[in-house]
């Protein structure tokens, strides 16, 4: 399988194509440690900007994460050059984004399925304090800790909170929530109750296809 998309790979193409000369481009993509390689001959590829860099494409397995990553430090090293205006820059981390990939000022990273890389844990970057659930939304408090600014919820007993500790990403379900709060399909008449009772009715009846087909 494919670590990156066709989709992101043409438009980080285009883009550079457009903001950066031969030479920059071949200092990129050698930079990161990538050699070009031969495309096919009846390849419909114009112009000697968007064929270099198909060139370097070609020798990247895309399904292997050592070269993948490769690929990734060539779109840090583009990221880094003053020859990027920051429409460009921005650009280039909002397909990054759009692919799943964890974007951090210079810094673009896959997401590890595993979530061993927890500097750049994608839940935790979206809901630092938590995903509330419930009725009744919680208070919010934000406060000072070892010289930085933490912002944390005030629970209450209409509410529950799921935390980056409790590794979401990738195909959270409704068994991982029963896991969050050690509860089995026997144990947990009490949270299907008050998963009903915070939905319309649509939701609600969605919520029980998905409690009777997803555990």
């Amino acid at each position: 399988m494919e670590c990156i998309s066709v989709g992101l790979r043409i438009e980080f193409r285009e883009i550079c194509c457009t903001k950066l000369v031969l030479r920059q481009i071949n200092d990129v993509f050698q930079g990161a440690g990538i050699q070009p390689s031969q495309i096919r001959r009846n390849s419909n590829i114009n112009g000697e900007r968007r064929s270099r860099i198909e060139e370097y494409y070609a020798s990247i397995d895309w399904s292997n994460v050592v070269d993948v990553e490769k690929f990734l430090k060539v779109i840090e090293l583009a990221l880094s050059l003053s020859y990027f205006d920051e429409n460009g820059k921005e650009n280039i981390q909002n397909i990054c984004t759009k692919e799943g990939l964890i974007v951090d000022e210079y810094r673009v990273k896959l997401l590890k399925p595993d979530n061993q890389d927890k500097k750049y844990n994608l839940f935790k970057r979206q809901f630092p304090a938590g995903l509330p659930f419930g009725k009744d939304k919680p208070h919010v408090r934000i406060f000072s800790d070892d010289g930085f600014q933490k912002i944390e919820y005030e629970m209450n007993n209409k509410t529950m909170i799921i935390q980056s500790k409790h590794e979401i990403y990738p195909n959270f379900s409704y068994k991982n929530l029963q896991a969050i709060y050690n509860l089995d399909a026997h144990t947990d008449e009490s949270l299907r109750r008050f998963l009903l009772e915070i939905q319309t009715e649509k939701e609600a009846i969605f919520l029980k296809i998905m409690q009777k087909n997803l555990t």
